[in-house]
């Protein structure tokens, strides 16, 4: 889909790969996640955030409009699931940021700002 290799995670007994795509970010936004500001881990709402991005970031395994809830999701991952999805959300993020900066290029300012 994208060439980037994203991590896969088990939920349910399905294999789930956990992107971290435009669409992601988009789908973030409108639920008002703010990815710019990052979760500290005393905030009372660390955890279901942390979920949230990740329901996010697997939405696109399901059809439309069955993509579990944060809740489900929480309860099909268990607490024996949760350290090998939120490590592959952290890679997932990383692969995704990799990729921008490996693709932005460097542009040069107006040659008339060179003259002053």
């Amino acid at each position: 889909m994208t060439g980037i290799d994203y991590p896969t995670i088990t939920v349910g007994g399905r294999e789930l790969t956990v992107r971290f795509s435009l669409g992601v970010q988009m789908r973030l936004s409108k639920a008002g996640v703010d990815l710019r500001t990052p979760i500290k881990s005393d905030d009372p709402t660390y955890l279901f955030r942390r979920l949230q991005i990740l329901q996010a970031a697997v939405a696109d395994n399901y059809e439309a409009g069955s993509v579990p809830s944060v809740d489900a999701l929480a309860e099909q991952i268990g607490l024996a699931g949760w350290v090998a999805a939120d490590s592959a959300l952290y890679s997932a993020m990383g692969k995704a940021s990799e990729e921008l900066r490996k693709n932005l290029q460097v542009v040069a300012p107006p040659a008339e700002s060179l003259a002053s």
